[in-house]
């Protein structure tokens, strides 16, 4: 990881400077941005600062474990925008992107405080006082790490919990293209600090509902392998989720499955929504960037995992990417 000393410090300066915090993370967190969000807004608070965490609806299923976590809250459950408490600074983890933060834009719109930004995308187009940014980093939990060990207020368990479960889901429990040596130097710190690790894996990877159990079915009978079974394209459509009782939040991570093929380059899984928008997630071998591919499309993400949303008939977009993307693999290496 390639944080700068300097980096940390500013950030930690901008904590110090300031006594009340709002955090907010990406629309449909997952276990990183949850976990990054609940491990400094509960570090603030055991610290002598004022810190609240506000998603926009209700935990998904999988992390619904994590609500008792008193500095949660959920705006339209059990408060409203105008009745947020107040704040001199806005913190924001896992996402630079004004695109994912559609549902906090009352808040985005109408926030007069500096905003300061945590993440390890590249890609950011807010106007942030401050960012603290590593691209290379595997999870922005381990930014939050680092940035709490700088300030030497890395010291409870339940925060190492936290860290733990945003490491563990964004290197899908260590075994993702993006794990390296600091993934298990600091997985073994956060153990030491008294992370539970085998109850977090119970949690996150043997607990699914029938619901996601059928969808997850209903997902790989969908599997489409084409370019010499190098490409692997799955679909979930509206009469899936009725049928399956699922919802969104169970599609978290499904995409993982493809990447079991020995011969899968890329895979893709479209996932059909309300409204007519398809919301399209993508997984890689190298040398294949997914990035650079949903960029074209006004998408993005990390090489190895990426995903973009596009406004039209499944149908019709699935078969417009697929055109697209069949030629990219057929690319001599490839690249975009």
């Amino acid at each position: 990881m390639s944080i700068s000393h300097q980096a940390l410090a500013a950030m930690a300066d901008f904590i110090r400077q300031h006594e009340n915090f709002l955090l907010i993370t990406h629309d449909r967190p997952d276990g990183d941005a949850l976990g990054s969000l609940l491990a400094m807004a509960r570090t603030l608070n055991r610290h002598g600062k004022k810190a609240t965490s506000i998603l926009t609806a209700d935990l998904p299923e999988r992390y619904q474990f994590l609500e008792t976590d008193e500095s949660l809250i959920i705006v339209g459950k059990n408060i409203t925008w105008d009745t947020l408490p107040a704040a001199d600074a806005l913190l924001i983890v896992d996402t630079g992107s004004r695109e994912q933060l559609e549902s906090y834009l009352p808040l985005l719109e109408t926030f007069s405080g500096p905003l300061a930004i945590i993440d390890h995308h590249s890609y950011c187009n807010l106007h942030p006082r401050l960012q603290l940014i590593d691209t290379q980093s595997p999870s922005a939990g381990l930014i939050v790490a680092q940035l709490l060990e700088h300030l030497t207020w890395l010291d409870d368990a339940t925060v190492a919990d936290f860290i733990f479960i945003a490491l563990a889901t964004d290197t899908g429990w260590f075994s993702y293209n993006n794990t390296n040596a600091d993934c298990f130097t600091w997985a073994a710190k956060l153990i030491q600090l008294g992370a539970n690790d085998r109850t977090i894996y119970e949690k996150l990877f043997l607990s699914d509902s029938p619901a996601r159990f059928r969808l997850i079915a209903r997902a790989l009978c969908s599997a489409d392998l084409r370019c010499n079974d190098r490409l692997v394209a799955m679909t979930l459509t509206q009469d899936d989720f009725r049928e399956c009782g699922a919802g969104q939040a169970h599609t978290e991570n499904i995409i993982d499955q493809a990447s079991r093929l020995k011969t899968m380059l890329v895979s893709i899984l479209f996932v059909e929504q309300p409204g007519g928008v398809v919301r399209i997630s993508m997984r890689s071998k190298p040398p294949f960037d997914v990035h650079a591919f949903a960029s074209r499309f006004g998408g993005g993400g990390h090489a190895r995992a990426s995903g973009m949303r596009i406004v039209g008939p499944l149908d019709d977009v699935r078969k417009n990417i697929l055109k697209e993307l069949e030629s990219a693999v057929e690319s001599a290496d490839g690249r975009i």
